[in-house]
């Protein structure tokens, strides 16, 4: 799934999670499918979610 065809409610939800595991979790309750690069650019901080300047 692309992020930018996520919500800015989601996203915005998915970067204040405060942990990878957080984060999956996140995704799973709202049936989003993360691959583990998208996991590891959202939770390290490399993708700015709510403009996806760098993802």
């Amino acid at each position: 799934m692309k992020l930018e065809d996520l919500s800015t409610e989601l996203r915005e939800k998915m970067f204040a999670c405060e942990t990878k595991e957080q984060l999956i979790e996140l995704a799973k309750e709202e049936g989003v499918e993360l691959t583990d690069e998208q996991v590891e650019e959202i939770s390290g901080g490399g993708c700015d979610l709510l403009h996806l300047a760098s993802c």
